[in-house]
Order: C-alpha cells, then structure tokens, then sequence
C-alpha cells in the first residue's frame, strides 16, 4: 500500500489528471527545468572562469611565508603593476592561496575573485527559478516549494521557514562561542587581520568568509592532535556502532551475514541483513565500500529491490487476462517472507551502499578520515529509510 501511494503522488506531480494543453505544457516546462538543473550543475562544478585573472599587488608583502619559489612561479605584472602576481582563480594556487596566506587581504581578494559573480550562471539560475515557478502554477500550487514538501515531512514552506529559524536561534549562543574562539585566534596572529586597526587589543577582530578555511582547523571538538580520532574509526567498528544506533532508536540491528556463489558482484563486497527486534529480518544491505576499476568514486545508495506485501494482489483489479507474464519467463514471482506479528508475506527491500574508501584491505583493518565517516551516516540513513518501507513497529 506504501507503495502504491508513492507510485500515485508521483503520478499526480507528473500531471497525470490535468486535461491534454496543460499536460502538454507540463510536459514541455518539465523537459526545460531538466536542462536547466543539469546547466545549473555543470556552472556549479565548474571553477570561475580564468578571465580576467585576479591580481594581487604587492606579492611580496601580502605572499610572504608562501615561498619565494612558489611566488616567482606566478606571472608577474609589468610597469605600474611589476609588484603584482596574477592568479587564475581556476587553478591549484588559487586555492592554495585562499586556505593558506597569511595576509588577509591575499585571501580576501582570492576569495572575492573564485566566488565573483559570472552573469551567464546567474542567467542559467533565474531560467530554472521561472520554470519551476511556472510548473507550480500548472499543477495547481501557489510556489514550487509548496509543490515539492506536499507530501514530505515538512509539509508546508512555512514549517521549513519556522525550524531553519528555530534551528538558527538554539544555535546561536554555540556558534557565537566559536566565533569568539577564531576572533582570539585571529587576534594572536596580526598578519591575518584584514583591517589594521582591529587589533588583538580594544575589540576582537571581525571573522570573514575568506578567513574561515585558515583558522578553523585551529578549533579541536574531537581528540588532541597528539591523539588522532581515525585510529578508533575502522569500518567494523563504524558499522558496529551505527548498528547500535539504529538498534536504540528504532529496535533494528545490523547482522553480518555469508553471501552465496554469484550473490555478490565482487569479493569486496559485504551482506549486511537488517534485522528488527522482534519482527526479525526486514531486509538486506549489501555494502561496495572500496575502489576499483571501472567503479564510480560517488558516494549513493540504490535500491535494488522495494519492500510490498506479495501475497494480497487482486488478479481481477489489475484489469489483466490470467497468465499474461507467462511469456516472460521466471524473475516476476517471489515466494515471500514471513514476518513475526504481521499478516501475510512480504518481498524484503534490498539496498546497496557504494562508497570509495580507497582500496580494499583484506589482511586488517581499514580506517576512515572523519569526512568519510560523515559521509557514510549520510548515505546510510538513506539505506535504512529504503529498508523501512515496510512499516516496522519502532520503539517509542
């Protein structure tokens, strides 16, 4: 039934009950935000373009520390501009600049000149902003962002507006803690000021954006750097303790199990079933963790097969002669599983979690940086969110 009302939301945002010139249309603006979000990607992944490059004056004030080799390599002006470096904001020292000069000018005109604005993304940005206005108008909605939340968690705009505004509010006083903390740390260095007259004494200098990448690792929130945090997050014990989590949460726990011949697709990868408290097993993970040829290095979750109850179809609702898969050989047919406490069987999701943690290590343990292990939560709560499409009964 989840299902089924999944597959029919998604009819209805598809236009499906709207008379022949407005589905056209629909069809039409669909087609143009496609293009339009995929143009959109492209801009967004694509560096700023190297013209006009972005010249720094007085290259060896503002890139003292950076090296005299690395500094020498940049092209230089000639002149009234012989003291300045030009830098196209797309290359390697770009970024090199903007997370390690001392100067705060260097990276505050290295930030400027990476993050300008380019009048063809904005363009590509304010298209697909009146096509997806337009489709909302279409379907009947008043903004696209109504039409997107009707049938998600938050329901309305304005429930989304109220938490990122509560969200903002309870963590306010935190953040303004460790805003405090990278003034005093800003202040210790006066090379990093921006502005001469804010000093380390009278007030605290302001914090920027382009101050960020260079003075935040100096804030600690893990182990002493004495002490690295990786040592302690292999992937068994990673997985062991999101086992955990889940198991605290909703009752549902991760068991390691043996794969048969041809199951997998490759030796690296893992089975994990999913296995509630009391209503047993209620589907299977199957874990791809590690690199090889040919394999993507995204990090995604696939579902390979959904959850549905297989033993409840109505054969005379379907409006289908008896026998009409005949010809399509065995694959459609699932015997089903049972499911303590529930009524009927059931076919149990499958899910694949693809990462790439690096090569696989068969002889020991392999440990994750803690982006991956971020990474891997996010990825993970998508995983679980596929295998609980069969309604479990969840701790309360």
């Amino acid at each position: 039934m989840a299902v089924a009302m999944t597959f029919l939301r998604d009819f209805e945002r598809s236009g499906i009950a709207l008379p022949p010139a407005s589905r056209k249309r629909f069809v039409k603006v669909s087609d143009s935000i496609l293009l339009s979000g995929r143009n959109l990607m492209n801009n967004a992944v694509n560096y700023p373009s190297p013209t006009p490059l972005v010249e720094i004056p007085e290259a060896d004030r503002l890139l003292a520390g950076m090296g005299s080799q690395f500094v020498d390599n940049l092209p230089h002006g000639t002149g009234h501009s012989k003291s300045s470096v030009f830098v196209n904001p797309a290359s390697i020292e770009a970024q090199y600049i903007a997370h390690n000069a001392r100067s705060g000018e260097a990276r505050r005109i290295m930030h400027i000149g990476m993050n300008r604005t380019e009048p063809h993304r904005v363009e590509v940005l304010d298209t697909m902003l009146r096509q997806r206005a337009e489709l909302a108008e279409v379907l009947g909605s008043e903004t696209y962002a109504q039409l997107t939340l009707r049938d998600k968690m938050a329901k309305t705009p304005e429930n989304v507006d109220g938490f990122l505004k509560s969200l903002a509010k309870h963590s306010r006083r935190a953040a303004q803690v460790d805003i405090d903390r990278l003034r005093r740390i800003k202040a210790q260095n006066t090379s990093g000021i921006t502005h001469p007259r804010e000093g380390p004494t009278g007030h605290l200098p302001q914090i920027y954006a382009w101050d960020r990448d260079v003075l935040s690792p100096s804030l600690s929130y893990a182990l002493p750097k004495s002490e690295p945090i990786e040592p302690y997050l292999s992937v068994g014990t990673v997985m062991n303790g999101l086992s955990k989590l889940f198991d605290r949460l909703y009752g549902i726990s991760f068991r390691p199990a043996s794969v048969a011949p041809g199951e997998v697709w490759d030796g690296a990868v893992r089975r994990l079933d999913v296995v509630h408290e009391t209503e047993g097993p209620i589907g299977v993970i199957y874990t791809d963790l590690w690199s090889r040829p040919g394999k993507s290095g995204a990090a995604a979750h696939f579902t390979v097969r959904c959850s549905r109850r297989v033993d409840d179809d109505d054969p005379h609702g379907d409006g289908l002669e008896p026998g009409w898969d005949a010809g399509l050989g065995p694959g459609l047919e699932t015997e089903g599983a049972t499911i303590h406490g529930k009524e009927g069987k059931y076919q149990l999701p499958i899910v694949v979690l693809s990462m790439d943690f690096g090569p696989f290590n068969p002889t020991g343990p392999s440990f994750l940086p803690w982006n991956s292990l971020e990474t891997l939560f996010h990825e993970m709560g998508h995983a679980i969110h596929c295998e609980s499409a069969q309604p479990f009964t969840a701790r309360s």
